[in-house]
């Protein structure tokens, strides 16, 4: 039996790029039981950075330079206190460049993801165009990936190493500036530089900017002669950045000069050599004076906080002071109004046994301004420190907002009035305004809607889409409503609508020849949703259904505003429109008769629950083929009926109310007594289900639903209601305007076209039954012989007119407002008093939001923001706090924003750089899509002073955020209300209760719970606007001049 002998030898195949460097500071020494060298504030020493010498040990691989090889040197000096809030530790930058085995590519071509600069420009001047002519208007500003989709994507490169979210930035040039590319020393100072932006003014790391920190003699330091003033705001945060080139030698020196901020610092060095061979190391240097103050100080207060401020006291070296040093606290002059001293302005203390002591002065806040002190130390021998703080005082309670909307239609040939009785709430002085806000006409949403429309595939170009093209060829009917192709001629167009309108020629001829025949329309099938490229279409499986749905509205909206289309006066259009009369009468309407009735026969044969129709199928289908349309001879008499107008009409009231509409609009077009019945009926179960919320109102999608009804349901309920000529109060208005600026929808990313051009349908006929396409209108608004607006609208482009005047100007008391219109048409009106609360209310105020507000501990086992135990009115200095917010609305709402005031003695964290903490969206997934309509995670922005919570709509019923905050003051703080207010219609608020918070120090303190929770009770007749409802007690309190248990009395005089 043959043998073989194996011989192995393991080989093992590294790739070393590091180099070892040194650093040192050898100017400066280092104080007994301390293990850091000390630097004086403006103090300046050498940093010396080497490669480090082959000593005995076989390092020969990591130590020295080689023969030609040149080096290098990046060296910076970073705050610790800034690594500590955004840790990131020395860079391997070796590690970086060797080459791993298990990376994987993905690899794309840019031109997928390339736009042309027109498209750009474009997109900036039609976010402009649109703001300017309607600012509440819902703008797709969209801009897609060509041949993505709807969604676009990108593509990466994904590697084992860690992710870094640093913005990277170069600095340097040759081997540095290769090396920092790899995520090292830049990422570390655009961190910083980061962080640094959030706080205050810092210069560029790359290129320190002389000290800006101001140096004043100081006033009256007791013993301090000599301290000067240090101004926290000046913070350098990276006092060296700089790049050095190594001697022969490989070492280089770079002279660092402390700044005047105290502290612990990173010194960092980067090497580079031109042979790919990277190192780095760090040390630290404390920036300190023998004496010096750290401040220990609020970062804002609010009138009437009792609370401590003062300084941590260090000696350098850690040791008691041998004499006692001398503590001073003196207000500027201007300060003295805003801050009281309520204790002794000087005192003496000594240090401990670790050189440190801290000293608090006791303050009031008096009022309102920007409060300045300075707190100033000195032992007597020469040595001091003195600071100037800066203190804001804030107000209790933001701006709030009361308003009425209405609209008034000018009465030919005479004047029409309305009356609005003018209580003045108790505010600050100056602080009282009321605005007027006038506006005739829906227009400016209308001509949003055609732009959005024509702008979505301006060249056309395939795939087609059969719900846009068939819209372009309807925009400009839609457009006729308002005469913008045939205007007066002394009636001037704005360019923006010049340009819309030369541009819809083009726009309908082209999307005619896509609608033609064995291209977007199917000779059999009629109209399809969409069709592929020519080259493409070969591949398409044979179409075997029509849709319903496309089929429908496609002869409905031809029908409705086909004559419109030839009153153009445009060849174009005219020639066009009997083109589509073709298409509807030969194609589109026997496609849908054919499906509507194989639809009806397919549900009575099928296997698995075999029965009619749908109803909102037949109420759709029928809304294309009219009343009077029958089926075919022959047809089963059961399918007759299932598709008949007798079966709607029968089953109503089973119809979802969208469904309810389409069936309105068709006995609207064949007046009958039964048909006027049931539009009647319909109306009324809309009216029912009217949610109003200020300026606007929807109809809810069911009886006792929150949540509205879609865009298109409400425009054809408005389009229903405009064609009965109903009134119904001011909800017809108030329903125009919401379906002219609706809210944020879910899926905002699939355009519904459909949607857009019923809703220009719903606007111009409104507009037409009131006079406003074409108006012709005066108004005056006055307040006894105060005149507070006056304005003329005489054109349906006619800019909304804006208004404001202080409640010093009117009578005292006010008379009421008096609003005058003359002329045609009809203008909407909304008038806002906008003040700030004389005295913040110790109970809940709701005006269509409700807010509540809680503090409590963190729950610290928790990796998310929870809070645990019972809300508190007390905590312990030190303590981390959750805030807690809970709104409840009982209808959806638009943009909203929750202003959450901070209490002076709370400092909140920002979720930013607060760890693991993902803030109010409390799952990590969140993030990926909260961009995305359908996750709902707000924009959060903290501040010292305010938290803000930005949603781009809200859902009807219960939403929570949190705030993680330290209490880092003692005293006693006025607690805030919080606001959360809807951004288009501030009226619709609500205000958490004013109160009282503590933070404790000392023996004794614990915290304290604040009481059992409190159920809102309701007022009568919700205190007839003429007063504020006490939720607490369930009681009015009535403005002047009214008095009642409802405030609906007038006080006898």
């Amino acid at each position: 039996m043959p043998q073989t002998q194996t011989v192995r030898q393991d080989i093992t195949v590294g790739q070393d790029l590091r180099v070892d460097i040194e650093l040192s500071l050898p100017e400066l020494s280092t104080p007994a039981n301390e293990a850091t060298p000390v630097l004086r504030p403006q103090e300046s020493t050498a940093i010396e950075v080497s490669i480090k010498a082959c000593g005995s040990q076989n390092d020969n691989e990591t130590c020295a330079l080689k023969a030609d090889e040149a080096v290098e040197f990046t060296v910076m000096a970073i705050d610790k206190a800034i690594l500590e809030l955004v840790p990131h530790g020395l860079r391997d930058v070796a590690a970086d460049y060797v080459f791993n085995l298990g990376l994987s590519f993905d690899v794309a071509s840019s031109s997928d993801i390339l736009h042309a600069p027109g498209a750009i420009t474009g997109l900036v001047e039609k976010f402009v165009r649109e703001q300017e002519e309607n600012p509440w208007a819902s703008i797709d500003s969209e801009l897609l990936t060509p041949g993505s989709g709807y969604f676009g994507y990108y593509d990466d490169v994904y590697d084992s190493y860690d992710y870094f979210d640093d913005e990277l930035a170069e600095f340097g040039t040759g081997a540095v500036a290769f090396a920092v590319a790899s995520g090292g020393a830049a990422a570390e100072s655009a961190t910083v530089a980061k962080s640094v932006a959030r706080t205050a003014p810092a210069p560029p790391p790359f290129a320190p900017a002389p000290s800006a920190d101001a140096e004043v003699e100081s006033a009256g330091a007791s013993g301090g002669a000599g301290a000067a003033l240090r101004s926290q705001a000046d913070f350098m945060a990276t006092p060296l950045f700089v790049t050095v080139n190594a001697t022969d030698n490989g070492s280089g020196a770079v002279n660092f000069t402390a700044p005047d901020n105290l502290g612990t610092f990173v010194v960092r060095a980067y090497a580079a050599t031109d042979k790919a061979r990277f190192g780095s190391v760090e040390t630290e240097v404390i920036v300190r004076r023998k004496l010096s103050l750290t401040p220990s100080a609020p970062r804002i207060v609010r009138v009437g906080d009792a609370f401590e401020a003062g300084v941590i006291v260090t000696i350098s070296g850690g040791s008691v002071s041998d004499v006692p040093i001398t503590m001073d606290l003196k207000l500027e002059d201007k300060s003295q109004e805003l801050l009281s001293l309520t204790t002794e302005s000087e005192r003496q203390i000594v240090t401990d046994a670790d050189g440190q002591a801290e000293v608090r002065f006791g303050l009031q806040a008096e009022a309102l301004g920007e409060a300045k002190f300075i707190i100033s130390a000195g032992d007597g021998s020469g040595s001091g420190d003195a600071l100037e703080l800066e203190l804001p005082i804030l107000g209790l309670q933001d701006p709030v907002t009361v308003a009425t909307s209405f609209a008034i239609q000018a009465a030919e040939n005479e004047t029409a009035t309305a009356v609005e009785g003018l209580d003045l709430p108790a505010a600050l002085p100056g602080t009282g305004g009321i605005e007027l806000q006038a506006g005739v006409g829906r227009l400016p949403a209308v001509l949003a809607n055609a732009r959005q429309i024509m702008e979505a595939n301006v060249n056309h170009t395939c795939p087609h889409d059969g719900s846009l093209e068939l819209v372009h060829t309807v925009v400009p009917a839609a457009l006729q409503m308002y005469s913008l192709y045939t205007p007066d001629e002394d009636e001037e167009q704005d360019r923006a609508t010049e340009a819309l309108l030369a541009t819809s020629g083009a726009n309908f001829s082209l999307a005619l020849q896509n609608l033609a025949v064995d291209n977007l329309t199917h000779s059999e099938f009629g109209l399809r949703w969409w069709i592929a490229c020519p080259p493409l279409r070969p591949r398409m499986g044979p179409l075997r259904s029509a849709s319903i749905y496309l089929n429908a509205h496609a002869v409905w909206l031809l029908d409705s505003l086909q004559d419109l289309l030839e009153s153009t006066d445009q060849q174009v259009f005219l020639e066009g429109a009997g083109a589509l009369r073709k298409l509807s009468d030969e194609h589109w309407r026997p496609a849908l008769a054919t499906q509507l009735v194989r639809d009806a026969q397919e549900s009575r044969s099928r296997r698995f629950f075999p029965g009619p129709i749908r109803l909102s199928t037949v109420a759709l289908a029928r809304l294309g083929l009219g009343r009077d349309w029958a089926p075919p001879e022959g047809t089963e008499p059961q399918i007759v009926d299932d598709i008949s107008m007798e079966r709607l009409d029968r089953e109503f009231g089973k119809l979802d109310m969208e469904s309810r509409a389409y069936v309105a609009l068709i006995h609207l077009r064949n007046q009958s007594e039964a048909g006027d019945e049931l539009v009647a009926r319909a109306i009324d179960e809309w009216t029912s289900n009217f949610r109003v919320g200020g300026r606007t109102a929807y109809i809810a999608t069911c009886n006792g639903c929150a949540t509205p009804m879609g865009l298109k349901g409400n425009a054809l309920v408005l389009l229903t209601m405009t064609r009965a000529g109903q009134a119904v109060g001011p909800f017809r208005e108030k329903l125009a305007n919401y379906v002219a600026s609706p809210p944020a929808g879910r899926y905002a990313y699939f355009a519904d076209y459909i949607e857009k051009i019923v809703a220009m349908l719903a606007l111009g006929e409104y507009d037409l039954a009131r006079g406003s396409a074409d108006p012709d209108l005066g108004l005056v608004v006055t307040s006894g012989d105060v005149e507070l607006l006056q304005a003329e609208f005489t054109s349906p482009q006619s800019p909304m007119v804006v208004t404001g005047t202080s409640w010093s100007v009117l009578n005292q008391p006010p008379a009421p407002l008096e609003f005058s219109v003359d002329g045609k048409g009809e203008v909407t009106i909304a008038a806002l008093l906008n003040f700030v609360p004389a005295e913040p209310l110790p109970f809940p105020t709701y005006r269509g939001i409700y807010v509540e507000q809680a503090i409590q501990l963190v729950n610290g086992s928790s990796q998310f923001d929870e809070p645990m135990g019972a809300p508190l009115s007390t905590v312990p200095l030190g303590s981390i706090v959750i805030v807690t917010i809970q709104i409840t609305t009982p209808d959806a709402l638009d943009a909203t924003t929750v202003r959450i005031l901070m209490p002076g003695g709370l400092e909140p964290v920002d979720p930013n750089i607060e760890g693991d903490s993902f803030g109010v969206c409390a799952l990590p997934f969140f993030g990926v899509f909260s961009s995305f309509p359908y996750f709902n995670c707000p924009d959060q922005e903290t501040l010292p002073s305010v938290v803000t919570f930005r949603y781009n709509r809200l859902r009807a019923g219960t939403h929570v955020m949190r705030v993680r905050a330290v209490a880092a003051t003692p005293g006693v703080f006025g607690l805030p209300p919080t606001a959360a207010f809807v951004n288009s219609q501030p009226e619709l608020m609500g205000l958490s209760p004013a109160g009282s918070f503590e933070v404790c120090d000392g023996e004794g303190c614990e915290a304290v719970p604040l009481g059992p929770a409190r159920t809102p009770k309701a007022c009568p007749q919700d205190c007839n606007n003429n007063g504020l409802c006490d939720l607490d007690k369930g009681t009015c309190l009535c403005f002047e001049g009214f008095t009642g248990d409802a405030c609906g009395a007038f006080v006898e005089t």
